[in-house]
């Protein structure tokens, strides 16, 4: 990614343009990512206990 920052733009292509997420799915994107991020992290502390046990159940 750090190469894209410092490569010269082609003077013949225009810059790409973002639009801005609609309000009403703004929250609900809000609300998704906060269920991933809980996935992730109680997954991740389910293996972290797995390990410290030596595999054992």
């Amino acid at each position: 990614m750090a190469d894209a920052s410092r490569r010269q733009g082609n003077l013949f292509e225009s810059s790409p343009t973002y639009s801005s997420i609609p309000i009403e799915a703004h929250q609900q994107m809000l609300e998704l990512l906060k269920e991933l991020l809980a996935e992730a992290f109680t997954d991740s502390a389910a293996e972290t206990c797995n390990v410290s046990r030596g595999g054992q159940r």
